[in-house]
């Protein structure tokens, strides 16, 4: 027994006996997957050499020749085993540093408009970890309170797609408490707002701890004042804007058959969204209007009519938008489902899901697990069982 004031390792009975990351263990699970051998005797028969030789081999990794390691890979057809053999080995020689250089900087000491652009960049290119680190790291580096927002913006773009609640809501806090301190109202009614949009994509959210912080970022917008001619180059939000969040709120709870709503109720959402639609001047918000409105007709079973909504949100220009395929993609699968039945919905969910990886959006990712589950389901309980 432990001393009672003792601290128990909650992880000890996870922790591997062998390192897995050996370059013994991944020679053998390479072999073994693709020769189906792992014994030292099997792999010397492979290569055609003594079993006191593969004994050399493993004992010794790190006095190998590039030679030695090339006559190992010969063998092998898989790029991803090869790679891991020769990184195994790099760590036998040089250590884990040379391949994980974490805690290295990611930004220079002058923080300018090329940070952001090469930031910008990273989103793009779908290196959403390091775009959220770099951003974090230049916000720790500059003073500029302008660059400052628009750092942690970009910072919670990323932690969002990534599907980590949590980081998000820290960028969050960070964005209110930094514009209460400076009384800006309109930039901390934008901050909670963006944390409400993480409650509201978080499954086991509640309807009311959302509603609460719409609640302050509207009471926080009261005291804002008229918002000035020319925005500035970070996210602000409006009456118009939390209007939105309350009714897409309302739809997500719906599609997750939390409440039920009167069709009257949802009719009447759908009136406010087109009159929105209608005044918006921007293409990313006429596209995002457009989703929202097409999830809308689906609530109310006009499957026709949610496809031409998502039709319209490309023409709109949402091509343009990040993420506009995985947005798309998980509306277009939900349409399936009403037009074509779990089957042609199944197949089209699994492509989704296959995009969500490759773009490193696990949000989306996670929106189209959820759905292809209750697809599965529903097959499962039309199974006869006579």
């Amino acid at each position: 027994m432990p001393h009672e004031d003792a601290e128990l390792d909650y992880l000890a009975g996870t922790q591997p006996y062998e390192n897995p990351a050996s370059f013994e263990r991944v020679v053998k699970e390479a072999f073994l997957l693709e020769l189906d051998c792992s014994q030292n005797q099997d792999i010397a028969d492979v290569l055609g050499v003594d079993k006191s030789r593969i004994s050399q081999i493993f004992g010794s990794p790190s006095n190998l020749k590039p030679e030695t390691i090339q006559k190992l890979l010969d063998h092998l057809k898989s790029k991803e085993h090869k790679r891991m053999i020769v990184e195994a080995w790099m760590r036998e020689c040089f250590g884990d540093e040379i391949l994980h250089q974490t805690g290295q900087p990611t930004v220079g000491k002058r923080i300018t408009e090329k940070t952001i652009r090469r930031i910008d960049r990273q989103i793009r290119e779908s290196r959403l970890s390091l775009a959220a680190n770099t951003a974090i790291e230049a916000v720790e580096r500059t003073e500029d309170a302008v660059m400052r927002e628009r750092l942690l913006d970009r910072a919670f773009f990323a932690r969002q797609r990534l599907d980590q609640p949590g980081q998000a809501m820290q960028i969050a806090r960070r964005i209110i408490e930094a514009a209460l301190d400076r009384k800006d109202y309109a930039r901390a009614a934008a901050g909670y707002c963006m944390a409400g949009r993480v409650l509201r994509g978080m499954a086991d959210s509640r309807e009311r701890e959302t509603l609460h912080l719409l609640d302050r970022s509207e009471a926080l917008l009261s005291l804002a004042g008229p918002p000035p001619q020319t925005p500035p180059p970070y996210v602000l939000v409006s009456v118009e804007v939390l209007q939105i969040e309350r009714i897409n709120l309302a739809i997500t709870l719906l599609e997750r058959k939390e409440v039920v709503t009167p069709d009257k109720v949802v009719q009447g959402y759908l009136v406010t969204v087109v009159s929105h639609l209608k005044a918006a001047k921007f293409y990313q918000t006429r596209s995002r209007l457009l989703q929202l409105q097409a999830r809308i007709h689906l609530r109310l079973g006009e499957a026709f009519q949610a496809q031409e909504c998502l039709e319209k949100s490309f023409n709109a220009g949402d091509i343009k938008n990040l993420n506009s395929y995985e947005v798309s993609g998980v509306v277009n699968g939900r349409i399936l489902a009403h037009t074509e039945g779990p089957e042609g919905a199944i197949e089209y969910l699994e492509k989704v899901i296959e995009n969500c990886i490759n773009s490193h959006d696990y949000y989306h990712q996670r929106l189209a697990e959820y759905d292809l589950a209750r697809l599965e389901r529903q097959l499962m309980v039309e199974l006869r069982l006579d």
